[in-house]
């Protein structure tokens, strides 16, 4: 694996411990529904999840836009969209994600504004 933050993401976030994962997981859901339930997004709604990472936030927003709506995963790492395919192969609401790369250069650490902006979670509602 190449991309250094899919890797900590994918295999050394929880390390090998399943319990940690458990508890790490247990901690990251409030804050994850607290975050999907300030949106204005509802059955049957677009939903970008930019900087999706492992799927967290998008997975979830799935269930709230529901069969007739779409979520729309974007990462710039090949392998974070990867594992969410993966992972959702197995979930009813699968034909409902879209997965979306954003290819280019990745930004240089030095600049002022990516310590602020790079690092966050942004879900959009889109409506026609």
């Amino acid at each position: 694996m190449t991309d250094k933050w899919a890797d900590w993401l994918l295999n050394k976030r929880y390390g090998s411990n399943i319990e940690n994962k458990k508890k790490i997981l247990e901690a990251l859901y409030p804050i994850r529904d607290k975050i999907i339930s300030n949106t204005d997004i509802n059955q049957g709604d677009i939903a970008l999840d930019i900087g999706c990472g492992d799927g967290l936030i998008g997975i979830a927003l799935l269930e709230k836009v529901g069969k007739n709506g779409r979520v729309i995963f974007n990462d710039i790492s090949k392998e974070l969209l990867e594992s969410c395919k993966k992972f959702l192969e197995t979930q009813v609401l699968q034909e409902n994600a879209v997965f979306f790369r954003i290819i280019g250069r990745k930004p240089r650490r030095n600049r002022r504004w990516n310590s602020r902006c790079d690092n966050r979670k942004v879900c959009f509602n889109l409506r026609g």
